[in-house]
């Protein structure tokens, strides 16, 4: 194996290398630095400086008059549900004046979150009705009380 170049100066504190990489084309090799920290439970996202905090995301199910569903995921329901009934964001929700929240579930991780809401938007549509049948069978707005 041919000789490493010398690396000028070594890792800060903390850090080691732990890999070596070749570029194809210029063939120029440089040093992969990690600094060494302790694993991340899956349940508490990172915000930087050693912070963790516990979050929740939501998958849910809007609807309007006419009961036109709107299947989304977001990790802040109140916000989400707000931006909606305001019509901030331009697209199939404002146009269709969806604006009553039906249905939601909360998961401890965003990548359930995200496999639950395909798995909801590849429903039919009486299967869809039938989930929010189970939890609200009255199709009250779940977020009425939320914005008096």
């Amino acid at each position: 194996m041919a000789d490493k170049p010398k690396r000028q100066g070594g890792p800060e504190c903390g850090e080691r290398v732990i890999g070596e990489r070749v570029g194809i084309e210029k063939k120029i090799t440089y040093y992969v630095i990690l600094r060494e920290r302790s694993p991340r439970p899956k349940d508490l996202e990172y915000r930087g400086r050693g912070d963790f905090m516990s979050k929740e995301y939501y998958v849910y199910i809007m609807t309007n008059k006419s009961r036109t569903l709107y299947t989304g995921v977001t990790n802040n329901l109140m916000r989400r549900v707000d931006e909606h009934k305001k019509k901030l964001v331009q697209g199939f929700t404002s146009k269709y004046n969806i604006q009553f929240l039906a249905y939601y579930e909360s998961t401890p991780s965003i990548h359930e979150a995200l496999v639950r809401e395909k798995q909801i938007k590849g429903w039919l549509r009486v299967k869809k009705i039938a989930l929010i049948n189970s939890m609200n069978p009255g199709w009250k707005d779940l977020s009425e009380e939320w914005f008096v």
